[in-house]
């Protein structure tokens, strides 16, 4: 499986969660909570909680999903 490409979506929950799928089959034991530490959340739940649209990312935290995706600059461009 390759990584998921940002601008065949139109909507950032659906390449967060092909992207977090993507991920699970790259690292062993990746997970909600193993994301939620990269970004430096304090709750493990927030990525699940953006990709089942029950929050959404707000500007003073989109720099940690960023940090996290790892995204070149017209990526991040698209993303945001």
């Amino acid at each position: 499986m390759e990584r998921p490409d940002i601008f065949l979506h139109d909507d950032y929950r659906a390449y967060l969660k092909e992207w977090f799928e993507w991920m699970k089959t790259v690292k062993k034991g990746f997970s909600h909570r193993v994301f939620a530490r990269m970004a430096g959340f304090k709750s493990p739940n927030c990525l699940q909680l953006i990709i089942t649209k029950r929050r959404h990312i707000s500007p003073s935290t989109i720099s940690k999903y960023l940090n996290v995706l790892k995204l070149k600059k017209k990526e991040e461009e698209s993303f945001e």
